[in-house]
């Protein structure tokens, strides 16, 4: 009964220090993960819309759940470092 007793404890035992490493393993990979969103976002430039109408197109384009580079004709698929295209944002 003993011998049964401390096998359990240390299954018991093994089982938390197992279930220990496993969320810190995730949470490091959820970090990295992070991480490397944040590295893509910083380079980009953030930019105030110059009026309410371009406030209102921002919104009604960025409102869609598919890819709003389709929906703007002067898009480029290449990076320029602005979160929006100024094209259509000047007056």
């Amino acid at each position: 009964m003993l011998l049964s007793y401390d096998f359990c404890s240390q299954i018991a035992s093994v089982d938390r220090f197992v279930h220990h490493v496993n969320a810190t393993l995730h949470h490091q990979h959820e970090e990295e993960r992070l991480q490397a969103i944040v590295d893509k976002i910083e380079p980009y430039d953030a930019i105030d819309a110059p009026n309410d109408e371009c406030l209102k197109v921002m919104i009604f384009l960025f409102s869609f759940d598919e890819d709003v580079g389709s929906l703007v004709s002067s898009f480029s698929t290449k990076p320029n470092g602005n979160m929006l295209v100024y094209s259509w944002l000047s007056d």
